[in-house]
């Protein structure tokens, strides 16, 4: 997809992956701001769902089980004892059936049969990505069951905004509009509770930069290996809203994370290596709290039978 701007997003099939955003730089320069793979192969090996959508619940389920309307349900287990992104074959290893809407409008649809990765319920899903001549990516969620079951949907690009030739994100600048964050264990599965960020290295309420505080003496990032945790959204509204801010000082690109989720993870790849550096991009990752349907403290997160699931997340670039 293409803007006015001759700003560039490029989608694949596999995944509904975010390959590239592509920002017109000047003198023809173009500044790829996500990270990607080279090859096909590659994206099938990946396990680190670069630029993936993610489900059918995004983020973790604690020892891969949960009950809903009074019946256990067990999910893969593919994190240790637990459940992350969806299982072992969640979302981002489907190909999605694909449909041009326009030049800068494209919706992609999938489904996930009942009992696959030992969900309830028939799951029917799109996602709509169009490319503004605002350069904003807006991402919409559509979804559908035939059950109730539990959903939370993300996309998991990792940004950095200097340019996937830069070895890390450290530098750059993050603004969030939280003021508390779920602490984890050791597994990051959160133990129930909602903390202020205020004096602790998770107070992003100022521009500040990633690297300042991520090797803090600090038991939650000690455990995670830095920055690995779910923030709350202030004022949540469940209306399109301002969550996370990120801006490089090296190119002056800037980002702006919108969403009408309650939460966002913010991940900064700590566990990458292979094709990447460790740390050399960082996700937004917005969502429902993880692990929400076993948390009595978090909202649950289910999908009822017969309703509609609609969510937007939008990326504002300025540059």
């Amino acid at each position: 997809m293409t803007n006015r701007h001759n700003m560039e997003v490029e989608l694949l099939t596999y995944g509904a992956i975010i390959r590239s955003i592509n920002l017109p730089m000047g003198n023809g320069d173009f500044k790829n701001v996500v990270l990607q793979y080279e090859t096909l192969a590659d994206y099938e090996a990946d396990p680190f769902y670069v630029g993936a959508l993610v489900g059918r619940v995004a983020n973790r389920v604690a020892n891969g089980t949960f009950t809903l309307n009074g019946k256990q349900y067990q999910v893969a287990k593919n994190a240790g004892n637990h459940h992350l992104h969806g299982g072992r074959r969640g979302f981002n290893r489907k190909v999605w059936q694909t449909e041009v809407l326009d030049e800068q409008t494209i919706r992609m649809r999938a489904t996930a049969a009942d009992g696959e990765e030992g969900y309830p319920g028939a799951l029917q899903i799109s996602v709509t990505y169009q490319l503004t001549d605002e350069n904003q990516l807006k991402i919409n969620y559509q979804a559908s069951s035939s059950e109730d079951t539990p959903l939370n949907l993300t996309n998991h690009s990792y940004f950095n905004l200097e340019g996937t030739e830069s070895k890390d994100c450290l530098l750059h600048e993050m603004k969030f509009h939280a003021s508390q964050f779920t602490p984890t264990d050791e597994y990051s599965i959160p133990i129930g509770e909602r903390a202020l960020v205020a004096d602790s290295p998770f107070d992003f309420s100022y521009f500040k930069q990633i690297g300042e505080e991520i090797n803090a003496n600090d038991p939650q990032l000690k455990s995670a290996r830095g920055y690995d945790h779910n923030f709350v959204v202030n004022n949540y509204r469940r209306i399109t809203g301002l969550v996370a801010e990120a801006k490089s000082s090296a190119t002056n690109v800037q980002l702006k994370v919108y969403s009408d989720q309650p939460c966002f993870q913010f991940y900064v790849g700590n566990y990458l290596e292979g094709a990447f550096n460790q740390r050399q991009g960082f996700c937004i990752e917005t969502q429902n709290y993880p692990d929400a349907i076993n948390q009595v403290n978090f909202p649950s997160g289910i999908l009822k039978k017969g309703e509609e699931f609609n969510s937007e997340t939008i990326f504002d670039f300025s540059f």
